[in-house]
């Protein structure tokens, strides 16, 4: 899931306009039911960057994404990333908690 919306952001070159939004206006609560999943609570962080690295790195420096990747509320975690063209990554970070 996660792979799949930053292949899908990176395909219609739109990170900087409306990231968490897929290129249909689906949401993450969205593209989770659509994976047949169920959740009592959702977060997803979302960077691109030269490298995983730098991008994770660019997660961490935002409180809110830091507080996200660093709390206990979440059980599972799905990552994606996706190549663009000029060379660029986009990674996606949902977590998702049953």
């Amino acid at each position: 899931m996660a792979r799949a919306h930053s292949a899908d952001v990176v395909a219609h070159g739109y990170y900087r306009d409306h990231p968490h939004l897929g290129s249909d206006g689906s949401t993450l609560a969205t593209r989770v039911r659509g994976a047949g999943l169920s959740f009592a609570l959702l977060g997803e962080a979302m960077a691109q960057a030269t490298s995983v690295r730098a991008g994770l790195d660019n997660m961490m420096i935002s409180p809110g994404h830091r507080s996200q990747a660093l709390s206990t509320v979440f059980q599972r975690v799905g990552v994606g990333v996706a190549h663009s063209a000029d060379g660029a990554l986009v990674l996606t970070v949902d977590v998702p908690r049953p």
